[in-house]
């Protein structure tokens, strides 16, 4: 039976040697050749009648390099899922392993020796009430409450058609038709488009606004928009491109306004406040800016939890610097994608080992304080994205939700960056009573400099990190 070996050079590396015996490969090789024999079609021969001593000579090498590959894949994915050992990367062959003969002529054990790191022993330091951080706390103002509810208003609207444009943003819907004599023209100019009530000249206004919706009129296209050109029109009013040759008359054409619509604001009813707000949660206009209040004050609460997270997070990464395995993990790095190169890995390394230390604290801490994440709580955070979308949308059904939910669940990269971000709110729960912190209240402009501060004196320490001429791409952390 394959045995794994393990030999500690120290305590960030370790040797990992896998022995194939002959005997662990060699009765499947032994049917997989007789299949082959049986089953392949060999020029001279009939089916299954091949020399068993030319099927092993053609086949044989290829077969017993694949047995024993997957034999040694399937005994290290035995070994590491199954050990208690905590291990960084992935086992990587070292580099003095011998080239592999596999010769049909000569079986034999075969031995194959891996690097490996080991993840290091260490104590948390920085959680504690030594350092005080500010708890920024937004002043919501009467005025960031009234502008949400204005702009929730707004989302809510809806273009009403009405008979007459007489007012700014009354959007119509217009047909420019080239006329001869009486008639349309055949062949001729035909263009709709629209266009807004606060574009159109005085002149233009006048004549439009005597007429309903279905009704037409004879209109200079040049007089229809104040500050537009003649490319301009023929552009959009004609629907003329900059290579069309022809020639415009601007007498013959008829107007047609084919619908005026009116944007009109929801009223603060209650079926607006149903949409708004769930039904029968809010129905009077001071219920609904106490409930945008409470909304807004607990989005900014939540945000700055996110930035003393942040400043927890930096903290503790000053205060631990943690051993790696340097010289095995720059190798891993270096074999997980082709792109890099030895230069790029060694010039980005100090950034690389910050992200490993910030992973060995995050999860030991996750394991000291047992936080799970549990099935209901994924669901949960992908219903909540989908309700982002749609909003109070009435096209988002229970059934269409449930569909919804399905089809995300099954998108494994997006599953695993909403467990991450589950993970990470419950560890920021943790860490923010652990440390000691002192509450701020700021206006909302403050608030943004000050967060916009500390964003931008971590990402400086970050990129202090990397050769000054390297070009890094980043992104703020919420």
């Amino acid at each position: 039976m394959p045995k794994v070996v393990r030999e500690d050079i120290d305590n960030l590396n370790t040797v990992l040697t896998v022995t194939i015996e002959k005997s662990d490969y060699l009765p499947q090789l032994d049917q997989q050749l007789d299949k082959y024999r049986r089953e392949a079609h060999m020029r001279g021969f009939r089916k299954g009648k091949a020399p068993a001593g030319l099927v092993r000579k053609m086949f044989g090498q290829s077969l017993l390099a694949d047995i024993v590959t997957k034999q040694l894949q399937h005994e290290l994915q035995e070994y590491l899922s199954h050990t208690d050992t905590d291990f960084l990367g992935q086992p990587l062959p070292k580099e003095d392993q011998d080239r592999v003969d596999f010769d049909m002529s000569n079986l034999i054990d075969y031995e194959f020796h891996f690097d490996l790191g080991l993840s290091p022993v260490f104590d948390i330091k920085g959680l504690d009430n030594t350092q005080e951080f500010e708890l920024l706390e937004v002043a919501v103002s009467d005025e960031m409450v009234a502008d949400e509810l204005s702009q929730m208003r707004s989302r809510a609207s809806q273009n009403v058609a009405i008979e007459k444009a007489s007012q700014d943003n009354d959007s119509l819907f217009l047909e420019f038709q080239e006329m001869d004599g009486d008639a349309i023209k055949e062949d001729g100019i035909s263009f709709k488009f629209r266009t807004l009530w606060q574009d159109l000249t005085p002149e233009s206004q006048a004549a439009l606004g005597a007429i309903q919706a279905g009704e037409k009129i004879v209109m200079d296209p040049f007089k229809l928009w104040h500050d537009k050109d003649e490319q301009f029109v023929r552009r959009y009013a004609l629907g003329l491109d900059e290579h069309d040759p022809r020639e415009v008359n601007p007498a013959a054409f008829e107007l047609t306004l084919e619908e005026v619509s009116r944007f009109e604001v929801r009223p603060l009813d209650q079926e607006f406040f149903d949409l708004a707000f769930g039904e029968g949660k809010v129905s009077t206009e001071a219920e609904a800016l106490e409930e945008i209040r409470n909304d807004i004050r607990n989005y900014y609460a939540q945000d700055a939890y996110n930035l003393l997270f942040l400043e927890v997070q930096d903290r503790l990464l000053d205060l631990n610097d943690i051993p790696l395995p340097d010289d095995f993990l720059k190798r891993w790095i270096l074999a997980s994608d082709e792109r890099n190169t030895p230069e790029q890995i060694e010039q980005e390394y100090p950034s690389f080992s910050k992200g490993f230390q910030w992973t060995l604290i995050k999860n030991k801490l996750i394991k000291q304080f047992e936080i799970d994440v549990m099935e209901e709580e994924i669901h949960a955070r992908v219903a909540d994205g989908i309700r982002n979308i749609f909003g109070n949308s009435p096209y988002l059904t229970p059934e269409l939700m449930e569909s919804l939910i399905a089809r995300r669940m099954e998108d494994e990269k997006e599953i695993n960056r909403i467990i991450d971000s589950l993970y990470l709110d419950k560890l920021s729960k943790v860490t923010r009573t652990l440390v000691k912190t002192k509450p701020k209240a700021v206006k909302l402009e403050d608030y943004e400099a000050a967060r916009k501060a500390i964003h931008d004196a971590i990402e400086a320490k970050r990129k202090s990190l990397l050769p000054q001429d390297l070009e890094v791409d980043t992104e703020e952390q919420d």
